[in-house]
């Protein structure tokens, strides 16, 4: 599983002299057959070789063709064995670096060659998950949870004492009221337990949201124990036991995740719309998208998941266009590439921009499936 200590090891490679191959790959059984990714492997690569072919370095270009074709054998002849849904790889075989990175989320494919693995990707990958706490109380039990990433790992679990219910004994019910006061006593001292609990647990982790399983009778007073910032941070109440298995508290917990995310989606989708619409800082439509990033006047790049079209690169500045043939900026002629959006994601992403993809269904297929917010106007 990708963590921050992967993608560190993997920036800190450098090899100036010898061609690094970083590969992205969808491998999400979803988005098409074997076949069909092999097809797209095929046409990464055939790209990567007509920019390669133009290095003046002789001995460079032959070993950048060799260490393509390397990767390329590998993925194809392992294909069955990438039992994931996206797959990261980088290679540079004169220096004996090969590392392989399952990811989490399907990946837009890349394939790419130059002195550094490419591991912006990689970061992308890993702040687009929350991390977020679910925490199942009842009157004398808890089961505290962090999930992360689509896995699920329990952080602790809390039994703490609490006299059983006492029917009416002793003198005129004396027992029973004693017991029943202690009893209360005792369940309010546990969800002070649970509470300071997720707080200490809050501030080493600093989890983005919290869900909380609790009985209806049991909830207000537990949450008057909660501390303020988990108060806002208290995002789903679900009806979830105590013993509910992992695996139902993950999918439950995700569909909680999948909702928020969507909902603030469709926020952003709607104020981009706005701000295009009053003639603000934004844009729609891939064209005039591009036209800005080409002027570094992005500030945040919102795009559909799935959304590819075919553009051209110039592979002397680096201008993306759509059906430009000629640079416009350096008269030279561009480079066809199958897919000119994530090249506009990896450019944004060099330029300090931020990029939100967003899910199909609220509304960006209105603006064309992209747009952002920009900084001027040009």
């Amino acid at each position: 599983m990708l963590s921050k200590r992967d993608i560190e090891q993997i920036r800190g490679f450098r090899s100036p002299d010898h061609p690094v191959v970083s590969v992205y790959l969808n491998t999400d059984g979803k988005s098409g057959s074997k076949k069909e990714v092999e097809t797209r492997l095929k046409e990464m690569t055939r790209l990567a070789r007509v920019q390669i072919e133009s290095d003046l370095r002789r001995d460079y270009r032959r070993e950048a063709l060799a260490e393509i074709q390397r990767v390329e054998n590998h993925i194809i002849k392992n294909y069955k064995e990438f039992n994931v849904r996206g797959l990261a790889l980088f290679s540079c075989s004169a220096a004996g670096f090969w590392h392989e990175v399952e990811l989490p989320r399907p990946p837009r494919n890349r394939f790419l060659v130059g002195e550094a693995p490419h591991v912006r990707p990689l970061h992308f990958q890993e702040i687009e998950y929350h991390r977020f706490c679910t925490a199942l109380v009842d009157k004398s039990d808890a089961r505290i949870y962090i999930i992360h990433k689509g896995t699920i790992l329990e952080y602790k679990r809390i039994a703490d004492e609490v006299p059983a219910h006492v029917r009416r004994g002793g003198w005129s019910g004396y027992d029973e009221k004693r017991t029943a006061r202690k009893r209360d006593h005792k369940i309010s001292e546990h969800f002070h337990h649970v509470a300071d609990t997720l707080f200490q647990l809050y501030k080493r982790d600093q989890f983005e949201w919290l869900i909380l399983g609790c009985k209806n009778e049991y909830e207000a007073e537990f949450q008057e124990w909660l501390h303020s910032y988990l108060k806002e941070r208290l995002v789903a109440e679900l009806d979830l036991p105590v013993d509910t298995p992992e695996h139902e508290v993950l999918e439950r917990s995700a569909r909680v995740e999948k909702g928020l995310v969507y909902k603030d989606h469709c926020r952003q989708v709607e104020r981009l719309h706005h701000t295009v619409a009053s003639g603000g800082l934004a844009v729609s439509g891939l064209e005039e998208t591009l036209r800005y990033l080409n002027a570094q006047g992005l500030e945040t790049l919102v795009v559909s998941r799935d959304f590819q079209a075919a553009g051209s690169v110039c592979s002397h500045c680096g201008y993306l266009g759509i059906l430009d043939r000629v640079c416009p900026l350096c008269n030279v002629s561009m480079v066809e590439i199958t897919d000119v959006v994530t090249a506009a994601i990896d450019r944004s992403l060099e330029h300090n921009c931020g990029v939100l993809q967003v899910y199909e269904g609220v509304g960006l297929e209105n603006s064309g499936q992209i747009g952002a917010f920009t900084r001027f106007r040009l």
